[in-house]
């Protein structure tokens, strides 16, 4: 198995197709990347800009590149022995008919080949979906569309379709015959040759077969032939484009027709909004155009990875990550089954939200995660925890009708689920029902009781799901079931009778009977594919942006709520990592930068100054709110999330990458207050709201005495936070894991939430300033490090330091794989304020000092934090083996640790410490 050194993401897409990153591969070498770590560069929706939306796997995007780029890059990449991690998506497709294995469901219905792909439920009690797919892309109701004449029939070379603005909606095939059975006296009355006619009347006589249910032996092929013989017909007679040309006037004139004709088709046009209420196919979260898979069964699965295997089998990709793991019906089937299919030598990792202390089950065949957990590990360790009583005093004036964290998170969940996921809801109501799993009086009063229950308990799991496919459960599975219902009992109290009858098909022990067995764990693992959605939806996309304590932490993976953790606790989550798991710290999904994130966390260690420049703020902006009713907005919580915001992504060092900065916030505030769902939503905007948030923005960033009064403190925090940066990297280099470069974060990152983070990435100024700190490097690595930290906020100290952890793991491959892991003991001072840790493999060793919480130390400017005066008597307790000579690899200084090893000596020069032993 080829192990990544390190991985580099790349958004691959139209924008970035594989021939610019053929074009940087010299440089990612350079910088020490070992592995390109590619978005999904399958075919996808015309225009996505990120690859999720896939329509085809089993080619690589137009516009993204071809196969013969694919096999340069791939020569390329072995003569420098790198590879190539390619993220796949088994969870879902784009709904629409670029899709054509959807366009060939929508045509065929259930003589489709695809007919089962999709997790589309057919058989609906509600008589408008029975035996029809919702397809929920419509502005208003079909009434509307259809009275304002938006929705019309129309005609090319692929058949007969529906017309809604730029939205295509093909005919089903028995609806072909319906519209053309009268018109062959059409064409007579046109003058077509009796050769036209006669073909016209076989292309008839093959419809026909189609509107009475004697289908062709092979129907896809048989269709595809039908509808070209047509279109065949209408390019070789003006006759025929003619009659064509009459029906679909006819048709768009009448209203009466078109329903009808609608009523034939294999879909159900609705209004966009009415998914919230009812639904009949699964969707990614609460994404309409994205449709779910029926990954699990074996057609299914096979059909979707061909390509995947191919590309795998040629050599082209070494590694794979898959896409949000816990949409599936079974997880550990599917990791199973793919392991098989690829082979033990292709490394494999999983897009997996582990909430804290939770782990990935030990039998999954995988190297890890895509590194959320990291992220957060890595975000805590720079936060001080003995300042949080503060902080919270301070959101508490702020937020004072928020309710506790823990509350908060329950509520948005069941806001979500009975707003925005009711018809999901519904759907699970009715296959208990259908299951008959569980004594049931079918009743409305009962209907809505044990509805109300799911509710709960779905909103109450306190991680995305649980895995067990067989009884008995797992211990810690039904440990999670147990913390769920105590969660939902406490929160409706008066539904325990219904929680008891659930909690029987929950209890993970099998039952004599072996249908009631299956059909039990069958509605057990069904409920798996909405509880991470649900957890995803109300606390990721609302309550993260709800609840403003210290927003750093509203991040995938991390907890708001837990501000900080000790030096032993990180140790013991470092160790325990797997080794082969990826170690990042910022993503295309992460809601800020890995350094705003770090600045933000700053000012923890500055809760007072922190508060009395938000007040001082607070009291210099008022004058741009909008008055509302006797409100004042942005209300008070979205504005205090706003400064946060300022501190971490203010620009100080301009690049091009920072331009438009006005414009993105105010496209990013936008989207929080949306998201926050408290005094505007996506599903109901509120403009005037989001008016005044815009305005505001534009105020006070056009406002002198405030940039006078922000540019100052974000000056202070962003240098301090800078060393944060620096030990962000060397511990991610350099603890157990594969350390993960997200594009362009090379200089300081500090985007916001996608888009924003997706932007293009200069990457000639990157190539540019690394081969300059190359040939400095060279001549006098001591005197470089002395000028970068002159200027804390100059990207190329970030750029310094990620090149030479980078090359210096690259070279040492095989001891980072194997080396294991062992804290070292502090004593002094400030002991607290660091972080050191050794690493051995056989004869080799490294070992790393990050200092933390750097607003305890006594230093003064232009000494920060450096020396004597920064660390007293704070020294590393060091063991006989770990005494001697070490090698710096930032300064290239020699270290003799039996004599040198005081904080003030290993950090003399630089702010962080990469040992190697000489």
């Amino acid at each position: 198995m080829y192990i990544p050194s390190s991985t580099y993401r790349i958004q691959t897409s139209s924008e970035f197709p594989l021939k610019k990153i053929e074009s940087i591969l010299n440089y990612l070498d350079t910088l020490g990347v070992s592995t390109i770590y590619s978005a999904p560069f399958f075919q996808a929706s015309a225009g996505s800009t990120h690859g999720y939306d896939v329509v085809n796997p089993h080619q690589i995007g137009e516009g993204i590149g071809t196969e013969e780029t694919m096999v340069a890059i791939a020569k390329e990449l072995k003569s420098r022995n790198m590879s190539w991690l390619q993220d796949i998506v088994p969870n879902h497709m784009a709904f629409s008919v670029q899709n054509p294995w959807m366009k060939s469901v929508l045509e065929l219905g259930s003589h489709s080949p695809y007919y089962s792909f999709f997790d589309i439920d057919w058989i609906r009690e509600d008589d408008e979906l029975y035996g029809k797919v919702m397809m929920p892309f419509l502005g208003s109701s079909p009434e509307e569309v259809l009275s304002h004449h938006e929705l019309t029939l129309a005609y090319d070379e692929e058949g007969f379709y529906f017309k809604y603005y730029d939205n295509k909606f093909p005919l089903s095939a028995p609806s072909y015959y319906t519209l053309l059975d009268r018109q062959v006296e059409s064409l007579r009355n046109q003058k077509a040759s009796e050769e036209i006619v006669g073909r016209f009347l076989q292309v008839l006589a093959t419809l026909e077969k189609w509107s009475t249910d004697e289908i062709p032996e092979h129907p896809a092929e048989s269709w595809e032939q039908v509808k070209k013989d047509l279109f065949q017909l209408n390019a070789d007679s003006k006759a025929v484009g003619k009659m064509i040309q009459q029906v679909l006037d006819e048709t768009n004139r009448d209203l009466t027709t078109l329903k009808k004709l609608l009523a034939q088709q294999n879909f159900q046009l609705t209004y966009w909004k009415d998914t919230e209420s009812r639904i009949n196919y699964r969707r990614f979260f609460t994404v309409n155009d994205l449709i779910c898979l029926n990954i699990q069964e074996p057609e299914v699965f096979q059909k979707y990875h061909r390509y995947i295997k191919e590309l795998v089998d040629r050599g082209l990709v070494q590694g794979l990550r898959v896409d949000h793991i816990d949409g599936l019906f079974d997880p550990t089937q599917y990791l199973e089954q793919l392991r098989e299919l690829v082979g033990p030598e292709v490394y494999l990792v999983v897009e997996k939200i582990l909430e804290e202390k939770e782990k990935i089950p030990a039998k999954w065949p995988i190297q890890g995660t895509s590194g959320y957990e990291f992220l957060a590990l890595v975000s805590q360790l720079f936060t001080q925890r003995k300042e949080k009583e503060k902080l919270a005093e301070l959101y508490e004036s702020v937020a004072s009708d928020l309710p506790s964290y823990k509350d908060l998170v329950f509520q948005n969940k069941m806001f979500i689920l009975l707003n925005r996921m009711n018809g999901e809801l519904d759907n699970l109501m009715s296959l208990l029902k259908k299951l008959d799993i569980v004594p049931y009086q079918d009743t409305a009063e009962e209907d809505e009781k044990m509805r109300q229950a799911l509710a709960h308990l779905l909103a109450a799991f306190p991680v995305y799901r649980v895995y067990s496919n067989q009884y008995p459960f797992s211990d810690p599975d039904m440990a999670i079931i147990g913390k769920a219902f105590t969660q939902a009992e406490k929160k409706a109290p008066s539904l325990s009778s219904y929680f008891q009858r659930l909690r029987e098909i929950f209890n993970g022990v099998a039952d004599r009977d072996e249908q009631q067995n299956e059909n039990r764990l069958y509605f057990v693992m069904r409920c798996q594919q909405f509880t991470g959605p649900l957890a995803a939806k109300g606390v990721e996309d609302t309550t993260f942006y709800e609840y403003n304590l210290l927003i750093s932490h509203n991040e995938v993976g991390d907890t708001p709520t837990v501000m900080g953790i000790k030096a032993d606790v990180f140790h013991e989550r470092a160790v325990s990592r797997p080794p082969h798991s990826i170690n990042t710290t910022a993503t295309h999904d992460t809601k800020r930068g890995e350094d705003a994130r770090l600045r933000i966390n700053f000012l923890s260690e500055i809760p007072e100054e922190w508060e009395s420049h938000y007040q001082r703020w607070k009291d210099m902006n008022q004058v741009f709110l909008t008055e509302q009713a006797g409100k004042f907005w942005p209300d008070e919580n979205d504005e205090y999330f706003l400064y946060q915001t300022l501190i971490g992504t203010y620009p100080l060092h301009i690049t091009p990458e920072q331009d438009n900065y006005q414009e993105r916030l105010m496209d990013y505030m936008v989207k929080a207050v949306r998201e926050a769902k408290r005094n505007t939503s996506w599903s109901n905007p509120n403009e005037a709201y989001e008016k005044a948030v815009t305005t505001f923005v534009e105020k006070i960033l056009n406002h002198a005495p405030f940039i006078e009064a922000l540019t100052p403190f974000v000056t202070k925090v962003a240098e301090k936070a800078s060393v944060y940066s620096l030990g962000q990297i060397l511990l991610k280099v350099t603890l157990p894991g594969i350390p993960d470069v997200y594009q362009g974060t090379e200089f300081w990152d500090l985007s916001m939430v996608d888009p924003d983070n997706r932007r293009p990435v200069n990457y000639e100024l990157r190539m540019n300033m690394l081969e300059d700190l190359r040939r400095q490097i060279k001549s006098d690595s001591l005197s470089l490090v002395k000028k970068l930290r002159e200027d804390l906020i100059n990207p190329a100290l970030k750029l310094f330091t990620l090149h030479l952890c980078l090359q210096a793991r690259r070279q040492r491959h095989e001891f980072f794989l194997e080396a294991d892991y062992q804290p070292i003991r502090l004593e002094g001072e400030y002991s607290r304020n660091v972080i050191a840790f050794r690493r051995q493999y056989q004869d080799q060793q490294i070992l790393v000092v990050v200092p933390r919480h750097v607003g305890d130390l006594p230093v003064e400017d232009g000494q920060f934090p450096l020396g004597e005066k920064a660390w007293g008597d704070t020294r590393l307790v060091l063991q006989e083996n770990e005494a001697g000579t070490w090698t710096n690899i930032f300064t290239k200084e020699e270290v003799d640790l039996s004599k040198q090893n005081h904080i003030s000596q290993i950090l003399k020069e630089f702010f962080i410490a990469f040992l190697i032993k000489s």
